[in-house]
């Protein structure tokens, strides 16, 4: 995940905001993902 935010700082930074939107929506996507797998986990007692 901090490898996409790195991806994101760098397009934003190239001007390329497109791209930065785009990799904003996977890193999104990515972190509801993760925050379902946690929850999951917590309440079966992980």
């Amino acid at each position: 995940m901090d490898k996409l935010k790195g991806q994101i700082e760098q397009a934003r930074a190239q001007g390329n905001n497109a791209r930065a939107d785009k990799l904003e929506r996977e890193l999104e996507g990515r972190q509801a993902l993760l925050d379902q797998a946690l929850k999951g986990l917590q309440e079966f007692g992980g």
